[in-house]
């Protein structure tokens, strides 16, 4: 629905092929469906809009309940500023639904008008309303509609860019993390810029100390420009260096240098972000490269920071114990930074899964921190990506998804663009909206192409899709990257199994290295393809000491095997321990889904409270007297 041209509701110009509105110096990136019943309130110009018909023509194929209509009317109202200068521009109408009270009017038309029956859009000249499909056919006549989108009209180009690390040039190798920090903080900085897309750090810090051509650099990461840096510190003085360069020639479209005390880093790094987004034309609005909300202005508490950001790039457990020991000492330095806080909780959630000997003390000290940071700023996005990613760990999806709801609306109140579609999509994976998960892991992909963890979810949508050719592509891409090699090499022979293609079985599974912890059972199962009716004692038999991972392989081996109430046990048993249970919509479950305790295993992994607040997945719907049927 977000293909139609642009046009204006009041002060707002609405670009719907940007998911973009402006007003002024002002634009706010709004979510695909929010947009998507903004059109649809533009379509009825004024008319009263129902629940029923926004849910029929946003969520169409989808079941979801009146709560996502809400919140996308609740995030419409926060981005357009509804009630500013006494302009409502959506009335709700209790008991019938919602309608704009500004008329829709093309981009070059004059002042808002209140929307009147006299100036309707869509609508014939003969006042007689026509639908979307004959309104296609009409556009050429244009002149003759009050109001129609226009083909030819520009949209707002987006450009897309790289921030390279960049180089320590200090006489100290220990100011490394300070040349890293910066890179990272450069690229938050400008990915907080809209209509900019910008390569995510762990796709970007691939080309660390390589020397990589810059048309080498575009092509891997889909890039139009380059951005390239140096530091050097010298006590409490900083000189940094920046180019800004075309990645298909190399020409330098920009560069600067700052020369300054160590207290002035901040206006450097929003200096940059905006000389960057001037170089390339790319509009600025409100919030974009200013104070990022539970920021510090404290620079001793913000070097610390860096330097825990810094540390904990590798994922080693000494980095996790410095990157730790760093953020304590910034949040001393200023109690008040609220990112840092936030950060700290992120470390320890997955610091955890590191030095398994500190989980239980580092995951109290994760939801401590993480309380801090929201009671010292509960409506940061950083804060609130936090929240959304720590209740998702714990299996709290109704929670995790109001956090996602409040970061997006957070990110349209400060002017900042919505960077959590990684882990968005793979809440929304959980729970079974598959085709929302894809669209949102699509997305992280191309923000971060060299992260394999896109790939490892991203291939579980496309399985749970049904698309088993694109999961195997989307697997088969994930093992030419860095790490996660083994987790993937298990995805594909799971993939494998759904196909039911023996030829593919025997291929993954040879491809599993035989330490692999799982392999032994997969190698000891895929004996019984010719005898399957003797599989499930077999399967019986390795469960009884099989832990929660090596469980769920049995149940989807049991569901292999036809042996669809065996399956629904053993995921029973696996699943408070489950690290991510979106496996219970591959395909080779349909059977084990269909079975009447399939919903008590739902609703205790949490997935009931979620659809009932944000939408029903694509195979669970409501029925009748509050109960639901799964397929």
């Amino acid at each position: 629905m977000t293909e139609a041209p642009a046009f204006r509701i009041g002060h707002w110009v609405v670009r719907p092929s940007q998911n973009l509105i402006e007003r002024d110096s002002r634009s706010v990136r709004l979510e695909p469906r929010a947009m998507d019943v903004l059109i649809a309130l533009a379509k009825g110009d004024g008319d009263v809009i129902s629940v029923e018909s926004l849910m029929t023509a946003v969520w169409k194929d989808v079941v979801v309940g009146d709560g996502s209509v809400y919140l996308a009317i609740r995030q419409l109202r926060q981005a357009l500023g509804d009630g500013d200068e006494g302009a409502h521009y959506i009335e709700t109408i209790p008991k019938r639904g919602y309608r704009l009270t500004m008329s829709v009017q093309p981009v070059n038309s004059g002042p808002p008008t209140p929307a009147a029956p006299s100036a309707r859009v869509f609508r014939l000249l003969s006042g007689r309303r026509i639908g979307v499909a004959a309104l296609v056919g009409l556009i050429v006549v244009a002149s003759a509609l009050a109001f129609t989108f226009r083909k030819d009209a520009p949209a707002p180009a987006t450009q897309s860019v790289a921030v390279l690390p960049f180089d320590n040039l200090s006489s100290n190798p220990e100011q490394e993390f300070l040349a890293d920090g910066i890179t990272v903080e450069t690229l938050d900085a400008l990915s907080r810029v809209r209509d900019l897309r910008v390569t995510a750090r762990t796709s970007s810090f691939r080309f660390k100390d390589r020397g990589s051509d810059l048309r080498e650099v575009g092509s891997a990461l889909g890039v139009e420009y380059v951005l390239q840096g140096s530091v050097r510190r010298d006590d409490n003085q900083i000189r940094i260096t920046v180019q800004l360069s075309r990645a298909d020639s190399g020409v330098r479209v920009w560069s600067e240098t700052y020369e300054r005390g160590l207290d002035d880093i901040f206006l450097i790094q929003q200096q940059i972000a905006r000389s960057v987004a001037d170089a390339l034309q790319v509009k600025l609005g409100i919030g974009d490269v200013g104070r990022v909300p539970g920021m510090t202005r404290n620079v001793a508490a913000y070097e610390e920071y860096l330097r825990g950001r810094a540390r904990n790039l590798d994922w080693q457990p000494q980095s996790f114990l410095l990157a730790v020991a760093h953020l304590q000492r910034a949040v001393a330095l200023d109690p008040t930074f609220a990112i840092a806080w936030a950060r700290m909780s992120s470390v320890y959630l997955n610091g955890m899964f590191i030095i398994s000997e500190r989980a239980d003390e580092w995951r109290q000290k994760a939801a401590e921190a993480l309380a801090q940071a929201r009671a010292l700023n509960p409506d940061a996005p950083d804060v609130l990506l936090e929240v959304g990613i720590a209740e998702a760990r714990r299996h709290a999806w109704s929670g995790a998804g109001r956090a996602f709801d409040l970061l997006q609306i957070s990110c349209a109140r400060h002017g900042l663009a919505d960077r959590a579609s990684g882990p968005h999509g793979i809440v929304l994976l959980a729970v079974g909206r598959t085709h929302d998960a894809i669209t949102a892991l699509e997305r992280a992909r191309s923000q971060d192409p060299f992260a394999p963890a896109f790939a490892s979810f991203l291939s579980d949508a496309y399985l749970a899709d049904g698309n088993v050719t694109a999961a195997l592509v989307e697997i088969d891409r994930g093992l030419r990257l860095e790490g996660l090699h083994e987790v993937l090499l298990n995805h594909g022979l799971v993939v494998a199994l759904n196909q039911r293609d023996r030829a593919v079985i025997d291929a993954r599974l040879a491809a599993i290295p035989p330490e692999t912890p799982t392999a032994g059972i997969s190698r000891r199962l895929v004996r019984f393809m010719d005898t399957p009716t003797a599989a499930a004692a077999e399967i019986r038999l390795l469960a009884l000491a099989a832990n929660a991972a090596e469980k769920a392989l049995l149940a989807q081996w049991a569901a292999f095997y036809d042996e669809p109430e065996l399956s629904l046990q053993l995921l029973t048993n696996a699943a408070p321990h489950l690290s991510h249970p979106a496996l219970v919509w591959q395909p080779l479950f349909r059977d084990v889904r269909r079975l009447p305790a399939f919903r008590d295993l739902v609703r205790t992994l949490g997935f009931v409270d979620y659809w009932q607040v944000h939408g029903w997945s694509e195979f669970c719907h409501p029925a009748a007297e509050g109960t639901f049927t799964c397929q």
